[in-house]
Parts: structure tokens; C-alpha cells; sequence
């Protein structure tokens, strides 16, 4: 059975361009939620460094605006 996925996650093809936001990644080490930007040629840049440099498998699969902080 399919797990529902929380409304605010978007599909990983709409996230946006040229800003941070949080994104769904499936990883060597498990599932997680990291702050990405995604570049204008579809990659993602991680602290500065694109995620296709990271040592490890890294696939992104949703992604959501950053909320507000409390």
C-alpha cells in the first residue's frame, strides 16, 4: 500500500529554482528532510556544494516551502 504523502509536499519536478527550501531525500543512510537550493540545471546545491559531488547515493523526492519560524 502506497503511504499517503502530507498535502504541503510538493512533487520533487515543481520545486523551484534558484531558492532553499526543505526537500525529501532518499539516501544511503535512510530517508531525510535537508535545506536545498535547487540550481537553475535541475541539480541541487548543498551548503554551497552540488549534491552530485556528496560521496553517497541521493535521490530527492518532494520538496516544501520552508515554514515560518515560530
Amino acid at each position: 500500500m502506497k503511504k499517503m504523502m502530507d498535502p504541503n509536499w510538493q512533487p520533487i519536478e515543481s520545486a523551484p529554482h534558484g531558492q532553499r527550501s526543505l526537500v525529501a531525500v532518499h539516501t544511503d543512510e535512510g530517508n531525510g528532510v535537508w535545506t536545498l537550493e535547487r540550481h537553475e540545471d535541475g541539480s541541487f546545491i548543498y551548503e554551497g556544494e552540488p549534491t552530485f559531488c556528496l560521496s553517497h547515493y541521493f535521490e530527492p523526492y518532494a520538496w516544501m516551502p520552508i515554514p515560518e519560524a515560530p
